[in-house]
């Protein structure tokens, strides 16, 4: 059953993103971009040195918010610090909820 947004703050619950939306991911360190695939897609560019001083952006559009939670916990268990993360806009292109 879909809760309302309503519903969920009176639940005290904050609604989740349940839509496309573009994200901007900042990582210490260098991540190839062949892991592209396995971050849903997400592009990847490096800055920096060679060694783990670099730092890697990972933009792209993520189908809702389990999804930016996926590539996280990728991130994580690769070993990436989180430098910081940004939500660039939600999806305005036609189908998109």
């Amino acid at each position: 059953m879909e809760t309302s947004t309503k519903q969920n703050h009176d639940n005290g619950q904050r609604p989740l993103i349940t839509y496309p939306a573009k994200y901007q991911i900042h990582i210490e360190g260098r991540l190839d971009i062949g892991w592209s695939d396995r971050l849903a897609g997400m592009s990847i560019t490096t800055s920096g040195g060679k060694d783990r001083t670099a730092q890697t952006t990972l933009q792209g559009e993520l189908i809702d918010q389990s999804a930016l939670l996926g590539v996280l916990i990728s991130l994580h268990d690769l070993g990436y610090a989180v430098l910081h993360l940004k939500y660039l806009s939600k999806d305005s292109q036609p189908g998109g909820r």
